[in-house]
């Protein structure tokens, strides 16, 4: 009878828990994203799927991301299930062929940076007609996707007319203001065709669409940053302050604007404009001088002229373009922005940043492959300077730069034995890789020329540095330490060679033995207060 009780009351226990996980399991479920879907007809050219999911940063969408390839199967199915997420958040999704190439690519080839929400459950269908993707959607959350569709199609259409079929003008100062014209009269527009989902969408999520749309036609239409200063005569700036005063943002909220990477992405180009407009003979405004030469400027408008949440996205977004290449500017504004990234994960991914990346961070100590299959690690080049590109084939801006180095840096290094050039190539298939290097476009026989062994940009040695594009270049000082996370480029050969001539002399502060902190402190002082 003991027995009986025993085993019966072991049976309730064990029945409650698992109604209890169920439970448990369902709820989170609940806050879970199903993406599934079917690709039909010609689409089936493509075998697999990308999706990037839960990236934080237009400019990287590597950074916080899960990536997943998704199979489709023979009937052309696929489905993706993510881990729960307590708030809206971002997804990339991207059929790839094996014919297709990057540069062969066009607005309907994927779905960038679309918000789902906890509990969304979507089906896409997909179809070809006339070599552009037809996208289809329906399910619970459909609305915001099909919102963003609509926009894609709006946006490149609209912007294709007007390239094709704009009318002369007589200065470029009345090109400006019809662009302006036409940025809001495709505003308005589009608005019109938002509010029709506005029953279909939650206040926060309509917003946030707003914001991007809005923030993405800005960019375009919105904008006058490549205005030379010669031109900016007191007649000319008369008009770009009307200009720039139109342009507003007071009907959102600094929460939603920090929401939408596409206003993110604008409001740093929006403060361009205006330092331009306060200090119109500044040549180093100019837009090809100004991340190289005013990039510590830009950031510090960022700083002083938003607050909140919106303030951390706009120092985050910006400290990660791949532009710059201002290393006192980029290292003064990673510094001086440390009290204002605080919020996680951003503060996380902030830290990981200054960590790894600010001058004087201890470079990361890789061990690759060259072409004869020798290992060679960043320790065997201590005592020399080490300029690294990394790149892939099909990178068009690799080209460009290997061309400019070997041209008209390298010949000014070659029997510089305190300086060596190294290129890490992320492609996956090394005999691309070895093929390319035979070509010497991206490379020359004088560099060291490494291999990530098929690992690509998940490779540890990119993971640790965010590297999600190429060309990425840094610079090593002789203890194997960063010198610099974003050295010059393009058409900046002349402040390249000294950077790197800096380098080479550059001798460390010793650490002073009665504080163990000197070394720390440093390298966290911006170069303007040491």
């Amino acid at each position: 009878m003991k027995l009986r009780i025993l085993i019966l009351l072991v049976l309730q226990f064990s029945f409650i828990s698992c109604a209890r996980n169920v439970r448990e399991r369902n709820e989170s479920d609940k806050n879970c994203v199903v993406i599934k879907g079917r690709v039909e007809g010609d689409a089936k050219k493509f075998k697999n799927i990308k999706i990037n999911f839960g990236h934080l940063f237009m400019v990287n969408p590597k950074i916080n991301a899960i990536d997943t390839m998704l199979s489709i199967s023979k009937g052309g199915d696929f489905y993706f299930k993510s881990a729960p997420i307590d708030r809206p958040t971002r997804i990339n999704i991207i059929p790839s062929a094996a014919d297709m190439h990057p540069g062969n690519a066009n607005y309907t080839n994927s779905l960038r940076n679309y918000l789902v929400e906890p509990g969304d459950s979507i089906f896409i269908n997909i179809n070809l007609n006339n070599d552009l993707l037809v996208w289809e959607f329906s399910g619970k959350g459909a609305a915001k996707f099909e919102v963003k569709w609509e926009f894609q199609v709006f946006y490149h259409t609209s912007k294709k007319t007007f390239l094709n079929k704009q009318e002369p003008v007589n200065s470029w100062v009345e090109y400006y203001q019809n662009l302006f014209r036409t940025g809001d009269s495709l505003t308005s527009c589009f608005q019109h065709r938002l509010n029709r989902y506005r029953d279909r969408l939650s206040p926060q999520t309509f917003e946030v669409v707003q914001a991007d749309f809005t923030g993405k036609l800005n960019f375009f239409y919105k904008n006058f940053w490549f205005v030379r200063n010669s031109y900016l005569t007191p007649e000319n700036l008369m008009i770009l302050r009307k200009l720039y005063a139109s342009i507003s943002t007071e009907a959102m909220s600094n929460e939603t604007m920090a929401q939408s990477m596409e206003m993110v992405n604008y409001l740093i180009y929006y403060e361009i404009m205006g330092a331009l407009l306060d200090n119109p003979k500044d040549e180093d405004l100019y837009f090809q001088n100004i991340f190289n030469r005013k990039y510590a400027e830009i950031c510090n408008l960022l700083q002083t002229h938003y607050d909140g949440p919106l303030r951390e996205m706009l120092i985050m977004n910006y400290l990660l373009n791949n532009f710059t290449g201002d290393t006192t500017g980029w290292n003064n504004c990673a510094i001086n922005s440390v009290s204002f990234i605080q919020s996680e994960p951003l503060k996380s991914i902030f830290e990981k940043l200054n960590n790894h990346q600010i001058k004087g961070s201890k470079g990361y100590d890789f061990s690759l492959p060259d072409a004869q299959g020798v290992y060679v690690d960043l320790h065997d080049f201590k005592g020399k300077v080490v300029y690294l590109e990394i790149w892939f084939t099909g990178c068009s801006g690799c080209i460009a730069l290997t061309k400019e180095i070997k041209e008209k840096l390298y010949p000014r290094f070659r029997n510089n034995k305190e300086i060596v050039f190294v290129t890490v190539c992320v492609d996956k298939d090394k005999q691309k890789w070895l093929h390319s290097l035979a070509t010497e476009r991206y490379s020359s026989p004088d560099f060291v020329n490494l291999y990530t062994e098929g690992s690509g940009l998940k490779h540890p040695f990119a993971n640790y540095y965010n590297v999600a594009a190429a060309p990425t270049t840094m610079v090593f000082d002789k203890q194997g330490n960063i010198f610099s996370s974003r050295p010059p480029k393009h058409g900046k050969m002349d402040a390249l060679e000294e950077l790197l001539m800096e380098a080479i002399n550059f001798e460390p502060l010793k650490a002073d033995s009665s504080n163990s902190e000197s070394d720390d402190l440093h390298i966290r002082q911006p170069d303007n207060q040491r």
